[in-house]
């Protein structure tokens, strides 16, 4: 079960971009964790897809990343976003899986870009 704690430590460790759009509020997040020079997340609101939400926070989280002297980035990427990803330069690098809360494995796949 996730617990408030867990997201304070969160937002301590990891850099949270949220999108808002006038009159929708928040529709879309994304978190950078710097130190595994990783995306954790990238969530956009079903509402907001095909807006540019997406590409917006990744073009955010990537001059994040570089600005701290990150120069490849990995995520774990699912499989109905691999594609969104491969079309920003992400390259496929093998299956993985994200674990949820309870245990539930998500099947994922591993990608890598190398930042300009």
């Amino acid at each position: 079960m996730l617990t408030p704690s867990v997201y304070d430590r969160a937002l301590a460790e990891k850099l949270l971009l949220v999108a808002e759009q006038p009159g929708h509020g928040a529709v879309g997040l994304a978190i950078l964790d710097p130190e595994a020079a990783e995306i954790s997340a990238l969530y956009v609101h079903p509402e907001a897809v095909g807006k540019g939400v997406g590409t917006a926070l990744l073009e955010a989280m990537e001059q994040r990343a570089r600005a701290t002297g990150i120069l490849t980035l990995t995520t774990r990427a699912t499989l109905n976003a691999r594609d969104f990803y491969a079309a920003r330069g992400y390259l496929d690098i093998g299956p993985d899986h994200h674990r949820l809360p309870g245990g539930v494995r998500l099947p994922c796949v591993a990608m890598t870009k190398t930042l300009d």
